[in-house]
């Protein structure tokens, strides 16, 4: 009998051919049944060589699928070992006496009521003492007088409030306003009746969770000596076409990929109530930076910045804790910072407020820390690339990589 058709695929009811047990030997259904079982693995080795011998553009995509892949598995092993605190040890006879049952929250504004409203109904009802919340501040500066704290709410009996462990409704919490001159400056000065120690420094077109705002409150109450924030940034050295040496002022993109920071900017971050007496202090902050934070009107951020990092930089505290968290920046396309010249302006004020300090023998105050190190949420298992920032659009201020 010819082979051929002995071994002939019988049909099956829906028409489609298929081996049959009447029409083939033991040993050719093992090896069809063994060819069949591989085939699948003959499959994807066959698609791993298109990485070797395959077009560009295949190697592309099965190169990018590999990544994705990649990058979600380990996304979601992040999400369940993720842990938070330093893993550098610091100490500080500070986080042994701080104060760590509440905070002060500073909003500062100008002339944008319906932000202040916002931030108002945001830190205070919507946070509120479940997220550590004990006093509202605002700082006003401009020349009418301020409104009532009743008219930040629809209802004015119901005020900023928090439940305490009975169940029951405590009283409004402390809103108050105080009154200033119209400088940057002004958002640094002591608050008299300030209860306790930690002070929560926002501007009002800045909107941080409150989960994100209760840990990072936690992060400062381990570290209260540094600035606790959302926002980090980093100052290189660099000769400019003059011959003169100035220092840049960089971005969260050169933070990621130089995984350094050395300023958290108070646009959002916690910080130790003395620092507001220090930077009034002409002993220990020069009135020429004032006064230049006055001329410019700008970098008042990066004068407290500075007066951290000179006052912890020979000292076994941290000057700057980075919080991964969520802050949205409602004013992203307003406001000063959005300027063609911003980034050679802010540049300038770096080097012009370090060079008052060199020339009061103090030397460089800002010093390098590490992104991951001294990052309060350590992911898992820990790659460099993990650590992201606390908004989207942190990425998109880059020109400042090209200075």
């Amino acid at each position: 009998m010819n082979l051929r058709n002995r071994y002939q695929p019988a049909l099956s009811e829906d028409g489609k051919k298929t081996y049959s047990d009447y029409n083939l030997p033991q040993t050719f259904r093992s090896s069809l049944a063994f060819n069949e079982g591989t085939s699948c693995f003959r499959q994807l080795l066959r698609s791993s060589s298109i990485l070797y011998k395959g077009s560009w553009r295949q190697k592309c995509y099965i190169s990018l699928g590999i990544w994705l892949s990649f990058v979600i598995f380990t996304s979601l092993l992040d999400k369940k070992f993720r842990k938070y605190g330093i893993t550098i040890e610091s100490s500080s006879v500070t986080s042994r006496l701080v104060d760590r049952r509440g905070f002060a929250v500073v909003i500062n504004t100008y002339k944008r009521p319906d932000k202040l409203k916002k931030a108002i109904s945001h830190y205070g009802t919507k946070c509120g003492k479940a997220s550590g919340v004990r006093q509202i501040f605002v700082v006003w500066a401009e020349v009418a007088d301020p409104p009532s704290a009743e008219s930040f709410f629809e209802n004015s009996q119901k005020n900023i409030r928090g439940y305490n462990n009975n169940g029951t409704e405590d009283p409004p919490l402390d809103l108050q306003f105080l009154r200033v001159k119209d400088s940057l400056n002004s958002r640094f000065l002591p608050i008299d009746n300030l209860t306790g120690d930690a002070v929560f420094m926002v501007d009002d077109d800045i909107e941080v969770s409150c989960s994100s705002l209760n840990e990072s409150f936690k992060a400062w109450g381990e570290n209260p000596d540094a600035l606790v924030g959302y926002y980090p940034r980093i100052h290189t050295a660099k000769v400019n076409k003059k011959k003169k040496d100035s220092i840049v002022y960089h971005t969260w993109v050169s933070v990621f990929f130089r995984q350094t920071f050395s300023m958290i900017l108070t646009k959002a971050c916690f910080m130790h109530k003395k620092y507001l007496a220090l930077y009034s202090n002409s002993n220990v902050h020069p009135t020429a930076i004032t006064e230049y934070v006055d001329d410019k009107f700008n970098c008042e951020d990066i004068a407290m910045a500075l007066l951290v990092s000179n006052a912890t930089k020979n000292s076994n505290s941290i000057g700057h804790v980075y919080t991964e968290g969520s802050a949205q920046d409602l004013g992203l396309f307003g406001g000063i910072s959005t300027g063609s010249d911003h980034f050679t302006s802010r540049t300038d004020c770096l080097t012009d407020l370090i060079s008052i300090y060199k020339d009061h023998g103090w030397g460089m105050p800002l010093y390098d820390l590490s992104l991951q190190d001294v990052s309060w949420l350590n992911h898992f298992p820990g790659y460099w690339w993990q650590t992201g920032p606390s908004g989207i659009f942190e990425w998109f201020p880059s020109a400042d990589i090209f200075q």
